[in-house]
């Protein structure tokens, strides 16, 4: 378990590195965002849709390369 973890966490890194200078900025512009969306109770169902997407474009950058 702890093995496949670490073996995504390495896909998940390489896939960060593939990400341009601006869509690295746009993520965690949106990742602020959310974060301050979060801790004033805030988060709209678009914004955790936006959030989820995020996260499912990582893995599968990071399962492509």
């Amino acid at each position: 378990s702890s093995d496949v973890c670490s073996s995504d966490l390495s896909k998940v890194d390489q896939a960060i590195s593939q990400l341009s200078d601006d869509d690295l900025a746009n993520v965690a512009q949106r990742s602020r965002q959310a974060e301050a969306d979060f801790a004033a109770g805030g988060l709209s169902q678009t914004l955790i849709i936006v959030i989820v997407l995020i996260v499912i474009l990582i893995v599968v950058l990071a399962l492509v390369f």
